[in-house]
């Protein structure tokens, strides 16, 4: 009996501020709000791990995002969006 093994090759890509997450917020804040941390936390798991499992990952198992909040910053931006209601921000 033979035992044959067989890998597909795997091709590495470089990411781009992999450990950061940018989100657009309506004011500056003196902190962001535990729901920015937690959408923060969940996109750079979904970009290190490769998975969109991670959001289950940061609602399910981790109780306090906020812990691995490093350091947080506004930078100005011409973007306009509108929310629900029709307000421009």
């Amino acid at each position: 009996m033979w035992l044959v093994l067989s890998a597909m090759p795997v091709k590495a890509e470089l990411v781009e501020n992999l450990y950061q997450s940018e989100q657009l917020v309506a004011e500056n804040l003196s902190l962001p709000s535990p729901f920015l941390i937690k959408t923060g936390v969940k996109q750079v798991l979904m970009k290190v791990g490769g998975s969109l499992k991670a959001a289950y990952l940061v609602d399910e198992l981790i109780s306090d995002p906020a812990s691995f909040l490093r350091e947080f910053r506004f930078e100005p931006t011409r973007e306009v969006h509108t929310d629900a209601k029709g307000n421009d921000y």
